[in-house]
Formats: C-alpha cells, sequence, structure tokens
C-alpha cells in the first residue's frame, strides 16, 4: 500500500490524453494499481 504524503499525482491513459483520477495528499492506493498487467 501507497499512501501520497505530499503534493499529487494523476492516473492517466496509455497516450497521457485522459486522467481518470487525481490522487492528493492523504489518498491511498494499492501496488496493483501501479503495475502494467494485461486485462487491468
Amino acid at each position: 500500500m501507497y499512501i501520497v504524503r505530499k503534493g499529487q499525482l494523476e492516473v492517466v491513459s496509455d497516450d497521457g490524453s485522459k486522467v481518470f483520477v487525481t490522487l492528493k495528499e492523504g489518498s491511498v492506493f494499492g501496488e496493483l494499481s501501479i503495475l502494467d498487467i494485461p486485462g487491468n
């Protein structure tokens, strides 16, 4: 599990043209969300 401690990050499409979500300070996300697994 990861916590955004400072700042923010964006989850974007492969080509960067679409922002799916912006995670801000205090947001939590899991390791599976940062892996490039086919079908996810």
